[in-house]
């Protein structure tokens, strides 16, 4: 795909009430950006389930990436946080001093990613935004505090992919 473009990713599963943060995020992003010159730059990969949907969208992809996925690392429910991704990084972003928690997805996005490093399949630079969730049972529909962080999320996820785009970062 050509380096003039971002790829926005969320993953997800909406029937899980907070885990579907990432298509959520990803869904009002594509809406802040309508009508805006940015619009134009920006590929929407479609709701994933699973980290391991990513794969061939990002096998030798050459633009900007942004990953939006709901998190659960202890902080506060609708904490954002952010981490980039680039090859040959020894930690890699939210893992990195914190005791490792099981993936809701069995192969969480850090996992992955440092595999396709390791395959030399990675895109240079790879952007991740967690959504702390707050509850991750049966049903549709996230919780008010995860729901309320949703447009910031959403404005975080092109200010990245703008900022990637306009100094090459990806």
């Amino acid at each position: 795909m050509s380096a003039g473009t971002a790829l926005l990713a969320g993953i997800g599963n909406s029937f899980r009430h907070d885990d579907g943060a990432g298509p959520a995020v990803v869904a009002k992003a594509m809406e802040l950006a309508a009508g805006t010159p940015l619009a134009r730059c920006l590929v929407d990969a479609g709701p994933l389930g699973v980290p391991f949907d990513l794969v061939d969208l990002l096998v030798n992809w050459e633009g900007a990436v942004v990953v939006a996925d709901a998190v659960s690392s202890g902080a506060g429910p609708g904490t954002l946080t952010i981490d980039h991704l680039e090859p040959g990084t020894r930690t890699l972003g939210f893992s990195a001093g914190r005791q490792r928690r099981p993936s809701t997805h069995g192969i969480g996005i850090f996992d992955l990613y440092r595999t396709l490093c390791q395959l030399g399949l990675a895109p240079r630079r790879l952007a991740v935004i967690g959504i702390e969730g707050a509850d991750f049972s049966q049903g549709a529909g996230l919780s008010a505090t995860v729901g309320a962080a949703i447009t910031e999320a959403a404005a975080l996820a092109l200010d990245v992919a703008a900022g990637q785009l306009r100094s090459g970062e990806h």
